[in-house]
């Protein structure tokens, strides 16, 4: 249903001072806000006319009305206007990411710590995937005749070791020669780029035994850093809002960011767009259906790698966290990409 223009009006006053006082909203408070530019029983009937479209909900007889999950996204879809960061707190973003040197585990944290800070949310993310993490460093060392430690280092700061056993003796002059062929032909390639680097040139090492061993190892430590999972922060964000006071409903909701379905559901969609809304009961979720989640991709190498976003209630300050949410999703690409190609 396409609202009119004064329903859009009355839908998007309503919204926004639900999202502000989270309390129902009453016709007299959007009379004033409108400076009587229409009547308190012109706004009612228009307020009853949004509820039978499924856009507003009266939790009680004599109380005001809310946005309903439709609502909200009729809200978010078609009248909300983004409110763009100012230059200082864009600065003040890049300064606090620009602190990073080095190691991505810092980067993810530190980005992870901004955003619950920044927002006032639970702040999510997605790892990156590593199949575009280009590698840095690959040492191989002897751990006794038969075995060898073999440590991968990427751009990122990741380290990854390995023990590796062979049924016969390895000298180290063997080792070192592995060693030179492996950092001459992988130092710099990503992933997905590991079997052609390998084994397109016709290099007699690539034959050998170990050589496949080594690189099998190598592909399935780095592969092992890519399965779906969800980092968080800002627990007592969550807690801090009226709509989960209730301790069991809390920890329902805790639970799931523990299960798979989360790590689907942040995932989901991903590259569609650039920053993505999901509310209530899109998620298909029932622990969620009081939530919203906005999302953004973040890039490496052109890329699309992961995403990061916040959780909260439905009741969001939609328009300044999208802008937000996508600055920093931005920021952080910029960040990833100067760690990938130190």
């Amino acid at each position: 249903m396409i609202l009119t223009d004064r329903q859009s009006k009355i839908l998007g006053v309503l919204t926004r001072e639900f999202i502000l006082t989270a309390e129902p909203v009453s016709s007299s408070t959007i009379e004033r806000i409108l400076k009587n530019l229409c009547s308190s029983a012109t706004i009612r009937s228009e307020m009853v006319e949004l509820e039978k479209s499924g856009y507003l909900q009266q939790r009680h007889i004599s109380s005001g009305r809310v946005p309903t999950h439709q609502g909200y996204r009729y809200y978010v879809d078609c009248i909300m206007n983004q409110e763009a960061l100012s230059l200082e707190e864009q600065y003040a973003i890049k300064m606090e990411l620009n602190k990073i040197t080095y190691e991505i585990d810092q980067l993810l944290t530190k980005t992870l710590s901004l955003i619950a800070q920044l927002t006032s949310h639970l702040s999510i993310l997605v790892p990156p995937n590593f199949t575009k993490i280009i590698i840095k460093d690959i040492h191989l060392m002897s751990i006794n005749p038969y075995s060898i430690l073999i440590v991968i280092v990427t751009a990122t700061g990741l380290v990854i070791n390995k023990i590796i056993e062979n049924s016969s003796s390895i000298p180290e002059t063997e080792i070192k020669v592995l060693s030179n062929f492996l950092n001459e032909k992988l130092v710099g390639v990503s992933l997905d780029k590991i079997d052609s680097a390998i084994y397109e040139g016709g290099d007699k090492l690539s034959k050998n035994h170990l050589i496949k061993m080594l690189i099998e190892e190598i592909k399935k430590s780095l592969l092992s850093k890519m399965e779906k999972k969800v980092m968080w922060i800002g627990t007592q964000n969550l807690m801090s809002k009226p709509e989960f006071k209730n301790v069991d409903k809390i920890r329902a909701l805790l639970d799931i960011l523990e299960h798979r379905d989360f790590a689907d559901l942040i995932t989901r969609s991903l590259g569609k767009e650039d920053v993505t809304v999901t509310i209530g009961e899109e998620h298909k979720i029932k622990e969620f259906y009081d939530c919203s989640i906005i999302k953004a991709y973040y890039k490496v190498s052109g890329e699309i790698v992961g995403n990061l976003g916040i959780l909260g209630p439905t009741r969001m300050h939609y328009a300044k966290m999208v802008p937000l949410i996508s600055y920093i999703a931005g920021s952080f690409s910029s960040m990833l990409n100067r760690l990938n190609t130190q």
